[in-house]
């Protein structure tokens, strides 16, 4: 026998451990433990793949949203018309919402809320989105914010896949250790009065 016989016989001997189990006789229910070994470890091993495809999809789909928001959009001037509202000790990054007026896209005044810095004070200008209507509307994603967001939920989707195709491996390695057990006590009911009239 080779030098490297060895380590293919271990090899080997791993392999067959993990398909067919460890005892000498296999039964069905040990095959399908077999399977379910399988996809969980092909699960495990396609997570980031899933990742990667969740990522990519919800990057696309936020960024035609955010488009999409920003063309409905217009990017204006507010004036402050007085200083924002704060807590009693700011820190310097604070913001605060502060009175302000603005024109709305057919020319009319509008009066409303800004964010503004702690330090702004009346007449300092900030840059709001509005709507058609010339209401503050919250401002559109940013490249930043979409790769933040779709890389979250690209994570999330890879842990999710490895948890759900967990859960579902235990509940398959439960469901057949209760089929397992039927079968041994159906096979005992049956073995058992023929042992104890050999005692007897």
């Amino acid at each position: 026998m080779g030098a490297g016989a060895g380590p293919v016989l271990c090899l080997g001997h791993a392999v067959r451990r993990v398909v067919l189990g460890g005892g000498p006789l296999k039964r069905s229910t040990d095959r399908v433990h077999v399977l379910l070994r399988v996809l969980l470890a092909l699960a495990v091993v396609s997570s980031p793949q899933v990742g990667l495809t969740a990522a990519a999809a919800s990057r696309a789909a936020l960024t035609a949203t955010a488009d999409a928001v920003r063309a409905s959009l217009v990017e204006v001037e507010a004036e402050l018309t007085g200083p924002p509202s704060t807590s009693p000790d700011p820190s310097p990054e604070e913001t605060g919402w502060a009175p302000a007026v603005w024109r709305s896209p057919d020319g009319g005044q509008v009066e409303g809320q800004v964010l503004a810095a702690v330090d702004a004070r009346s007449g300092d200008r900030v840059v709001v989105w509005v709507g058609a209507d010339g209401r503050r509307r919250p401002a559109p994603l940013e490249a930043e914010d979409v790769t933040v967001q779709s890389g979250a939920i690209g994570v999330v989707a890879a842990l999710m896949s490895v948890v759900g195709a967990g859960l579902a491996y235990l509940a398959g390695v439960a469901l057949l250790d209760r089929a397992r057990a039927r079968r041994w006590a159906a096979g005992w009911a049956a073995v058992e009065p023929r042992w104890r009239q050999q005692l007897l």
